[in-house]
């Protein structure tokens, strides 16, 4: 499906970017704890809106809250707007 959506972009002359897992915890390393629970607080310090949709830290045993897909679209977000110099560092610590 993302092969398909990347062909489609492409032959409309869309510029494509892909992240990895790796990429986005990099740029999220640089602001402290680099795992999805990690940059989710991240988010919520730098957008208080999204500080209700947090969930508790997860173990094996739990499965993955549905609201994590939020701050995995913000993480991606910011991912590239920092990777492409969109924003500069504002939040580092």
């Amino acid at each position: 499906m993302i092969d398909t959506l990347e062909a489609h972009a492409k032959k409309h002359d869309v510029k494509v970017y892909r992240y990895r897992r790796s990429d986005i915890a990099g740029v999220f390393s640089l602001f402290g704890d680099a795992s999805k629970h990690g940059i989710s607080k991240t988010l919520a310090s730098w957008y208080p809106d999204l500080q209700r949709f947090l969930a508790p830290p997860r173990n094996f045993k739990i499965s993955e809250h549905y609201h994590m897909g939020i701050f995995d679209g913000f993480a991606l977000m910011y991912t590239h707007a920092h990777l492409t110099g969109l924003v500069k560092n504002d939040y580092e610590n």
